[in-house]
């Protein structure tokens, strides 16, 4: 290669900047309609004209103040100080040109060759708004270039803008910013390192950084105002009065209720309608299909079992609930991208307030409701490092995609008529429990205040079906992928233990002497208090897998228990054709779960066979699970730990590097113990007349545990502790 280039993308959050990134690189980074959704440095390669370009997505920011106010724009002040950048790409959003011309200023004084992208052009044309871009060229010395990343609009043009400035190797002619007069920079390489110098050398450093920022802001307005002519303002109504609902109090928290419940509905009751056909499709093909392979060729037991009943059930189990996590994120992009999460936000700020958070918090919280890990690394936007810390602590207990998995298999074994009332109930408990985490953690070892909670509300924005089904797809093959081989993994190596005999034969039909019962069996006591018994020896199991990653507990529960199922005898054709059918049969019930979502009006079904016919199922798990479960009351028991209980490695990982080894360790050992006290105590209280004596002594011991656990926590947090924060001015 003869030549490289690094260029930054660099701009305000919600300028679609990631969107950008993703259009030139080919990439699917994550992207949102609210502040803070790329916190860390995104890299990527392509090759233009014989020269290798190095995008990098910098994290959304308003200005490079003085100080280091959050993790993001500390990540975009190392970047920058490194000096490797060749070209900066300031990201500008079109229709709100005066906010985003701020940071213009401070990136044209780095001077470093700089091309300005007036980026979602088509929401500004919508507006009636017109950009002289030739005039705010000449004001500013650089290109600039209209976009519209989502549809691919202009990036040729960007990329000629690119090459054309890294072949001219030509000194920068930047307009800089305007000072006041009386202001006498010393001698630097660039205008922005003389306008630090001088700031730092200052008697009065507070005041002079004000009288520059108040300049450059000032500039930024005139700029705006000389280049764009607004349209004629008329009476018509807009989307402000929506938002005045949606930014309410009362009734904006009743949108954002709402909006949860079709969440969940659409992953519940309108993935149901698919799941089946997944589920009976690809164990024809997969296991069934497979089986037949090997018989007919006489190959050995241990290869069945290896590729039919590990890799085949690993594959079906991971097909069983696309539809689940389809629907799942299909609904999320599309909060993320309108721009209603920022609203959300803006509602949740008063409830948040409440537990010493700011409104800012809300957004790793309700990503946590996709994965646990961004999640953490979303609060690296919070300026206060104890708020960051609470704020990690919390998210683990807002019930991920990955559990919903698990959900899912109990509900169409227990709650078949009330499913989207049970996974309701979960994520509200898992969020109360959050909340509580957070009380208890300002009351006792991280005490302080929120700072003051500013937010941007974007636009409306109403992207393509096109994009919202290739978001949806790209998060969805993460993870088919991701978690896709470790299930698979998993599965193959719980089928080999399971099959093995503590004779160390193959194909052992009773499971209960499998060399994977002899160590779990010695665990299960341990959660008889929460009611599972001694022969429901693979839920344990399957919490132990959990820790791995949530997504397995399904195949480990799927693959153990399915070994007390006899074979089908349908053929592979009869079994596919069987699963088609299940699509209108599912569906044809789809629209009384509409007219009454939460299933109140129904009866409870306790007959096995019933349930399964109403539910469109031929297996026989959801019956192992009734037996195994001596109740409702012990599968719900079950769910709440799986709920609350360790996240899964990754998670605790993510801890560990946003927040330090300490703090990943009391996430895991406190979200696993509360987990395992609240389970308990909901077992025992609803079943308290059976066994009173029992159930009294274990309400007692939990009692205490918690008791002894903020004490302990008071008596750590009355510690004198010598407490500095610097302030780092560069």
């Amino acid at each position: 290669m003869a030549n490289t280039a690094k260029i930054a993308l660099i701009g305000n959050p919600n300028s679609g900047k990631t969107t950008l990134f993703n259009a030139l690189a080919g990439q699917n980074k994550k992207t949102g309609n609210w502040a803070g959704v790329t916190v860390s440095e995104s890299n990527a390669k392509l090759v233009r004209n014989n020269t290798e370009l190095t995008l990098v997505d910098l994290p959304g920011i308003y200005g490079l103040s003085l100080a280091e106010l959050s993790q993001d724009e500390l990540v975009v002040k190392q970047a920058i100080s490194r000096g490797d950048i060749d070209v900066y790409v300031n990201v500008l959003n079109a229709n709100n040109l005066d906010r985003c011309l701020f940071l213009t200023t401070e990136v044209l004084d780095l001077d470093v060759p700089t091309i300005l992208v007036l980026n979602m052009d088509d929401e500004r044309a919508a507006s009636g708004k017109v950009i002289d871009t030739e005039k705010l060229s000449a004001l500013t010395g650089c290109t600039v270039i209209a976009t519209t990343a989502i549809s691919h609009e202009g990036l040729n043009t960007l990329l000629d803008a690119i090459d054309a400035l890294i072949s001219e190797q030509a000194s920068t002619a930047h307009q800089h910013s305007k000072l006041p007069n009386d202001i006498d920079l010393p001698a630097a390489d660039t205008r922005a390192a003389a306008i630090k110098k001088y700031v730092k050398s200052s008697d009065a450093v507070i005041s002079e950084s004000k009288r520059v920022f108040d300049a450059r802001f000032q500039q930024a307005l005139k700029l705006a105002e000389a280049v764009t002519i607004n349209p004629i303002k008329t009476n018509k109504k807009t989307f402000s009065q929506i938002d005045q609902w949606l930014t309410s109090p009362f009734t904006g928290s009743l949108a954002f209720m709402f909006a949860m419940y079709l969440m969940f509905f659409f992953a519940t009751n309108v993935a149901n309608v698919f799941v089946d056909f997944f589920d009976i499709a690809m164990g024809a093909i997969f296991i069934d299909g497979t089986s037949h392979i090997l018989s007919s060729i006489h190959a050995p037991e241990w290869l069945n079992v290896v590729l039919a009943d590990g890799v085949g059930a690993g594959i079906q189990t991971v097909a069983t609930f696309i539809p689940v996590i389809g629907f799942l994120f299909l609904f999320l992009t599309l909060l993320e991208e309108s721009g209603y999460m920022v609203r959300a936000a803006f509602v949740m700020n008063n409830w948040l307030q409440k537990i010493g958070l700011s409104g800012k918090a809300f957004v790793p919280l309700i990503v946590s409701f996709g994965c646990n890990v961004p999640a953490v690394m979303a609060t690296r936007q919070l300026a206060k490092k104890d708020e960051r810390i609470i704020t990690t602590l919390m998210a683990p207990f807002m019930s991920c995609g990955a559990r919903l998995s698990v959900y899912a298999l109990f509900v169409a074994a227990f709650f078949t008529e009330n499913a989207a009332l049970i996974v309701l109930s979960l994520y509200l408990i898992g969020i109360l429990v959050a909340i509580a985490t957070g009380l208890l953690m300002r009351k006792t070892i991280l005490p302080g205040k929120p700072d003051p909670f500013v937010i941007e509300l974007p636009h409306w924005r109403f992207p393509g079906v096109m994009f919202i089904l290739k978001a949806t797809w790209s998060k969805l093959r993460g993870f088919m992928v991701d978690a896709g081989k470790i299930i698979i993994i998993i599965v193959v190596i719980l089928q080999m233990i399971s099959s093995v005999g503590r004779d160390f034969s193959w194909g052992n039909e009773d499971v209960d002497q499998s060399m994977l019962a002899a160590g779990s069996q010695i665990a299960t006591p341990v959660f008889a208090p929460m009611g599972i018994e001694q022969d429901n020896w693979p839920a344990v199991v399957g919490l132990f897998t959990g820790l791995l990653a949530k997504e397995v507990m399904v195949g480990s529960l799927d693959a153990i228990y399915s070994k007390s199922v006899e074979a089908s005898d349908a053929t592979i054709g009869e079994q596919l054709v069987e699963a088609l059918q299940t699509i209108p049969d599912n569906a044809a019930g789809l629209l009384a779960a509409l007219t009454d979502p939460l299933g109140l009006s129904l009866t409870e079904i306790d007959d096995v066979e019933n349930m399964a016919e109403n539910q469109g199922v031929t297996t026989q798990l959801f019956g192992i699970l009734q037996e195994k479960f001596k109740n409702g009351f012990a599968a719900y028991a079950y769910l709440l730990f799986v709920l609350l209980y360790f996240p899964c490695v990754t998670v605790i990982a993510t801890i560990a590097k946003e927040t330090g080894k300490k703090w990943a360790v009391f996430s895991a050992s406190y979200s696993t113990g509360i987990a395992y006290l609240i389970a308990t105590c909901f077992y025992q209280i609803v079943t308290f007349t059976s066994q009173p004596v029992f159930a009294s002594i274990w309400l007692l011991a939990c009692a205490t545990a918690l008791f002894t656990f903020y004490y302990m926590l008071k008596r750590h947090a009355n510690k004198p502790q010598n407490k500095v924060i610097p302030l780092n001015i560069q």
